[in-house]
């Protein structure tokens, strides 16, 4: 699955967003939020992909050019003992 992402309301992103560790039924592009996770002052962007292996996934892309991402599973996750958590299934974000 490929995520196209729109940037601004009155301009399409050239930006194409593809999973880095494909796998299929991974549902990468399910849930997507944006906002400036690292304090620089730039819009991120993280994409869940929560039934990569039945544990899920999330992919940090940072802004401004999101070249750079980083995959992060859940450290917490049952997946090796047969349990599944879809990791990634619901992101949300605020100033909490």
């Amino acid at each position: 699955m490929t995520t196209f992402v729109l940037l601004t309301p009155s301009a399409y992103s050239d930006n194409i967003f593809i999973d880095p560790m494909p796998g299929e039924f991974g549902h990468f592009g399910r849930s997507v939020v944006t906002g400036d996770f690292n304090g620089d002052q730039v819009t991120d962007l993280i994409v869940g992909a929560n039934e990569r292996l039945l544990c899920g996934k999330i992919v940090f892309f940072e802004g401004p050019d999101f070249e750079r991402n980083i995959t992060y599973h859940d450290p917490r996750s049952p997946c090796s003992q047969g349990f599944t958590s879809h990791f990634g299934r619901t992101l949300a974000s605020g100033d909490v």
